[in-house]
């Protein structure tokens, strides 16, 4: 047994072949490298409320030792902030709160979005299908081709405002209209059956 009351220098290296423990605090000036044990683990701190605490920076990468076994941080103890220069592979990401997003946003998959969604600019190049109504408050430029299809009864097309058609309207079914119409110029070619009063203001050619 050696006890040393006072200051003890070694000039040279010193090695310990059992077990080294120090009751207060150790300075190593120097690279320090911690090598594991039979066992294979370095462990720092043995218990929960101990602290580890990083005065410099990590200058290597920080892999787990099984893929897809340990989490980072947990339910009740969150990490604040994340900064990510590079790209982040996510396999599954929840976000409960607000998130912003000032660049693009590629999506390659399926985009399934349960709640409310506002969107001031939507290019949809492929085709698109949607089972619930659709509410345009503002304008609607289609320039393509569009089908209705109102064949059951329960479906119906309102429009309460002014429409414009500057082409051609080609009505290969019934055309019913309840309020005043003003055409132009009229051909009918098959049988036309008036159930009122039909007021002729100018001359009537009957071939």
């Amino acid at each position: 047994t050696l006890n040393v009351t006072g200051i003890t220098t070694f000039e040279t290296n010193v090695n310990v072949g059992g077990g080294l423990s120090v009751t207060g605090n150790s300075c190593f000036v120097g690279v320090v490298t911690f090598a594991a044990g039979t066992d294979g683990n370095i462990v720092l701190g043995d218990t929960a409320t101990d602290n580890v605490i990083f005065n410099a920076d990590v200058n290597s990468n920080i892999i787990p030792n099984t893929d897809g076994a340990y989490d980072l941080g947990s339910s009740g103890q969150e990490w604040k902030d994340l900064y990510v220069d590079g790209v982040a592979y996510v396999d599954t990401l929840q976000v409960h709160e607000n998130s912003t997003f000032t660049g693009n946003i590629d999506a390659n998959g399926d985009l399934d979005v349960d709640g409310h969604t506002e969107l001031d600019d939507v290019n949809v190049a492929g085709v698109s299908t949607f089972v619930g109504a659709i509410d345009a408050n503002g304008d609607l430029d289609v320039d393509g081709r569009t089908e209705l299809d109102i064949t059951n009864i329960s479906d119906t097309l309102n429009v309460t405002g002014i429409v414009t058609f500057a082409n051609n309207i080609d009505a290969n079914g019934d055309l019913d209209v309840d309020g005043h119409t003003e055409l132009d110029n009229v051909n009918v070619s098959a049988a036309s059956t008036f159930g009122g009063l039909v007021d002729i203001n100018a001359g009537a050619q009957v071939n």
